[in-house]
């Protein structure tokens, strides 16, 4: 027997029960595959983003080294330096 709604509608609102668990099927699977997908490329962005770190890391360290530890060592260089000048007044 016929509905009145399947009078009216198209086919393709009233599929039978093969249609549907094939076309779930389907979009399943496509659904695994973007995610797999998507998976991948967060794992190479958090890869990326470690590795922008570290740089930032060794560059915060190598600054330190370059910029403070000559400041610390200053004082005790300028003072054997100026020990060693013979410039009167002194």
């Amino acid at each position: 027997m016929v509905g009145l709604g399947q009078l009216f509608l198209p086919r393709y609102f009233f599929p039978n029960d093969g249609d549907i668990l094939k076309r779930m099927d389907d979009q399943y699977k496509r659904l695994e595959t973007r995610l797999d997908t998507i998976e991948s490329k967060i794992n190479a962005v958090f890869e990326s983003a470690e590795k922008t770190r570290k740089y930032f890391l060794w560059t915060f360290i190598m600054g330190i080294v370059v910029v403070l530890l000559p400041l610390l060592f200053l004082p005790a260089f300028l003072s054997s330096f100026m020990g060693t000048l013979a410039i009167p007044g002194l």
